[in-house]
């Protein structure tokens, strides 16, 4: 016979369970109806309007030091903004090893003072993206075949077959990406898995009643068996999508939020270049992509060759936050999981490592505080190129404690640590309680007042039934 006993109600650790659900209309947010046009497609959606006026802050505020605060990208309180980190399916169709960027500017009011301000900016940040720190944040994303490369290579089309594109919706945008595909042949423009075709309507456009319900989005455009992902990033100084999209901005700049906008979009197609429930690359346990993390507005890059532009943070599952730069992150994946076995002095962690090819090792680092100051020990992973779901149990831990924990994995290219998770040892336990011998005994109720007074009572069938009662001393139970 054996009781469950303690002095107060246990505690165990929140968890996070994660839905499948199609990701096609991700980003729109809560109680905002999908468009009818984009019902059963892959579309992935830029909500309209920030989900969050309060943001957490970037690298300075979350405790990593010598950067200033300009450099980290923000992150939007919960509600719209999704929960990292970034997972990695290895059932999805890849990443874009060689981003190609194919931008389309739609319509001759481009070549307007307007618009050629806006064009030159875009143009500046784009070419910008090879090379530099921001880019290098997307490097660490892989499959099993490659990783995305640090060189990005951009060409640029301006349509002046009108002066500005009227009534477009997504129909129509694709219709441009076909015509415009077929315009630069001899540049080289096809529809292949590296390619980013990104449609800009010029100043002046008009749309759909039902289309403005978002500031952009990204989806997949196949022809024949070439399949190539395309961008509707809107002009955000123009309406409807100045009265959308501007509060970005903290100064309402449309440019700067238009900008921002498409590096959003490119850094999603880049990572997931075909989302949806069976095709997805990187997104969250519930399907959202690297920028949607981090969603909450613009920031301008101060250095490198992207100076002066202007992006949106980036989920960095390297350095478990939104950032601006990461110019040589560490080639081994490796994300900390919840624990699903503890008790009142034992926890067992659990994780995913994925050794991209090299022999790679990994050990939980844990401790009352994030200092750790306490390891397993170090497991090989091999050199595989699958993702390993890991576990190690430790020991010698305080009743009602709570304790940080972080997945650590090492390989050739540096070492990766894994979020930091918290767990809470438990404060009910098993204690065995004495039998009245030659009988059937059965404890049925039990009160505490204190963790060294408890009265635990049943019956005790010898030759019929007789009251138990037991008393608990805060050590041992006893009839």
């Amino acid at each position: 016979m054996a009781l469950a006993a303690a002095p107060a109600l246990g505690a165990t650790p929140a968890g996070r369970s994660g839905v499948e659900e199609d990701v096609s209309h991700k980003g729109l947010g809560p109680n905002v109806p999908v468009p009818a046009w984009a019902v059963h497609k892959r579309i992935h959606f830029f909500p309209a309007s920030p989900p969050s006026a309060s943001l957490t802050g970037g690298l300075a505020e979350q405790g990593v030091s010598g950067r200033p605060k300009a450099y980290a990208g923000r992150r939007c309180e919960r509600g719209y903004c999704p929960e990292p980190p970034l997972l990695y399916n290895e059932g999805g169709k890849g990443v874009q090893h060689t981003p190609h960027l194919h931008i389309i500017f739609w319509g001759s009011n481009w070549n307007n003072e307007a618009g050629s301000a806006l064009r030159t900016q875009l143009l500046k940040m784009y070419e910008g993206l090879s090379g530099s720190a921001y880019q290098g944040i997307l490097t660490q994303y892989f499959d099993a075949t490659g990783r995305v490369s640090s060189t990005v290579t951009v060409t640029s089309y301006t349509d002046t077959g009108v002066a500005a594109p009227t009534n477009v919706d997504d129909a129509k945008i694709q219709e441009e990406v076909i015509a415009a595909v077929k315009a630069n042949e001899a540049k080289g423009w096809a529809l292949e898995f590296n390619a980013e075709f990104v449609v800009i309507p010029g100043p002046g456009a008009t749309y759909e009643p039902s289309f403005p319900q978002f500031c952009a989005y990204h989806d997949a455009i196949t022809s024949g068996t070439n399949t190539s992902t395309y961008t509707f990033a809107p002009d955000a100084a123009e309406e409807p999508f100045y009265g959308l999209c501007a509060s970005y901005d903290p100064t309402k700049n449309g440019n700067n939020v238009t900008s921002m906008l498409a590096t959003h979009e490119y850094a999603e197609s880049a990572t997931d270049p075909i989302p949806g429930p069976a095709t997805h690359t990187w997104t969250t346990a519930n399907r959202y992509e690297i920028g949607d993390i981090c969603a909450s507005g613009d920031d301008e890059v101060k250095e490198g060759s992207l100076k002066g532009s202007w992006v949106q943070g980036l989920w960095d599952d390297n350095q478990s936050l939104c950032s601006l730069e990461d110019p040589a992150p560490p080639h081994v994946y490796a994300i900390t999981g919840r624990p699903t076995t503890m008790s009142l002095t034992e926890a067992t962690l659990y994780g995913t490592v994925n050794p991209e090819g090299l022999e790679t090792k990994y050990y939980f680092e844990y401790g009352s505080t994030t200092s750790y100051g306490s390891k397993t020990s170090e497991v090989s992973a091999g050199p595989g190129v699958s993702n390993l779901e890991i576990n190690q149990s430790v020991g010698g831990l305080t009743a009602e404690q709570t304790y940080h924990y972080r997945l650590v994995a090492t390989n050739s290219t540096g070492t990766t640590h894994g979020e930091d998770h918290t767990i809470v040892t438990s404060r009910w336990y098993v204690r065995p309680t004495p039998n009245v011998s030659g009988g059937t005994n059965l404890l049925e109720s039990v009160s505490c007042v204190s963790s060294s007074f408890c009265i635990a009572v049943g019956v005790s069938e010898r030759s019929g039934k007789f009251p138990l009662a037991e008393q608990w001393n805060g050590t041992e139970w006893s009839i």
